[in-house]
């Protein structure tokens, strides 16, 4: 049976964290999150599907106006959802918003959730990962990995802001007993990091009674065809005994690159956001088939929207076998009226949980008094804001001292900053 869309409707929204997030670039405290909304019709049945691009600049070449714009210009209305899985989009998050509507409206029309109508197993428990902003001291790193693991989860602590600083953590990891995952958002150079390497091999992260350091994410700068990274993973593979998986995170801007990844003996951390969604990871599935991969899939601050769906894509896809930030539910930071649906994500329990299906589709109910609070009303205005660095907006992203939003649109881009302003 067809689903047609009938409306499409486009919102922003600025969603402030439960606390000040900390990145090498600067300070996140209120995050843009854009809405697509389509209403559709299937047999006589009204239905709504939502998708949602969590952009993530600036690690990404576009940012919240790009792809506001770029959703509300899609001309939806009147198409079978089936082809707007192959609509031509500029913007990666703006492709994952229109995928997860549809994929959304086509679990409903099935009357299952999406992971049960995709994954090709029974929906198994996913692992979860905890990510730690930059610690300002060694106790506010002691608070917290405490937190993080309350309830089994793995903590995954940014690094990368020097060697010296990174042994501390290190040091500091290991004096609290728990299994870690270090996460370098691609700070050092090759060089930098075998420095690194040379020092981490002198502590007791691998022990007889069980590995301490699980995972290295991401520890060098992108380079071409993740070069670089794929000499850390030679280096690490020659140096020690114990399996250590190297992902690759910021090399990995599209499928092809995930496969020359994987190719390089890498796994990969597929951002749902930064890849299109769950069916341009089903086709790299396809293509890896033979050779295998190992994924973890990895979270862009979502609301309670984007992590439901990052849950049900991390429950559909067989390569994924590694703990996730996937897996973390939104509600840790976003809770309260920025908690987005009327239902709560199921509990972790012993570092696991299971994505959410109390309705069919993403699994949660829209919960629209908070959504229509949260919406701004002049997105256009707002983001012309952010861009000129006008203290005015909502969108406040506080920037490391000596850098303007203006100069890093323009130099990850690659385009003027009013371009399309």
């Amino acid at each position: 049976m067809n689903i047609n869309v009938t409306m499409q409707h486009v919102r922003m929204l600025a969603v402030p964290l439960a606390s000040p997030f900390q990145l090498s670039f600067g300070t996140l405290h209120v995050l843009p999150r854009v809405l697509l909304e389509l209403t559709a019709c299937s047999g006589g049945q009204k239905l709504l599907g939502i998708g949602e691009a969590a952009i993530d600049f600036p690690f990404s070449d576009y940012d919240m106006w790009d792809v506001y714009q770029e959703l509300t210009d899609q001309d939806l209305v009147g198409r079978r959802v089936e082809e707007l899985l192959v609509l031509p989009c500029r913007w990666k998050a703006a492709q994952a918003a229109i995928d997860m509507a549809v994929t959304n409206l086509l679990a409903q029309r099935e009357q299952k959730t999406i992971s049960q109508l995709f994954s090709t197993t029974t929906v198994q428990p996913g692992r979860v990962v905890r990510s730690i902003s930059f610690a300002q001291s060694l106790p506010d790193l002691d608070n917290a990995v405490r937190y993080a693991k309350r309830d089994g989860a793995i903590v995954k602590p940014k690094v990368g802001r020097s060697i010296e600083e990174d042994r501390q953590t290190i040091n500091q990891l290991l004096h609290l007993s728990t299994p870690f995952w270090l996460d370098f958002n691609g700070k050092y150079s090759l060089d930098e990091f075998t420095q690194l390497w040379e020092q981490i091999r002198q502590l007791p992260v691998w022990t007889k009674h069980g590995q301490k350091l699980i995972a290295l994410e991401q520890p060098v700068k992108r380079s071409s065809n993740a070069s670089d990274l794929m000499q850390v993973n030679h280096l690490i593979k020659h140096t020690h005994e114990w399996p250590l998986p190297v992902i690759a995170d910021e090399d990995v801007e599209n499928v092809t690159e995930a496969i020359l990844a994987q190719r390089g003996g890498l796994a990969v951390n597929l951002k749902v956001q930064k890849l299109g969604g769950l069916h341009q990871l089903l086709r790299l599935v396809h293509q890896t088939s033979e050779t295998g991969l190992v994924a973890c899939v990895g979270g862009t601050f979502p609301t309670v929207f984007g992590r439901a769906y990052d849950m049900h894509v991390a429950a559909s896809l067989p390569i994924t076998l590694l703990p996730s930030d996937a897996w973390l539910p939104a509600s840790d930071y976003f809770p309260g009226l920025t908690h987005l649906a009327k239902e709560e994500f199921p509990a972790i329990t012993a570092g696991s949980t299971t994505p959410p299906s109390f309705t069919t589709g993403l699994g949660v109910t829209p919960n629209w008094q908070k959504i229509v609070a949260l919406s701004l009303s002049d997105p256009h205005l707002d983001c012309l804001g952010v861009r000129h660095g006008r203290g005015e907006t909502p969108l406040r992203i506080d920037l490391s001292p000596g850098q303007s939003y203006a100069e890093l649109y323009e130099s990850r881009c690659g385009r003027p900053v009013d371009w399309n302003l």
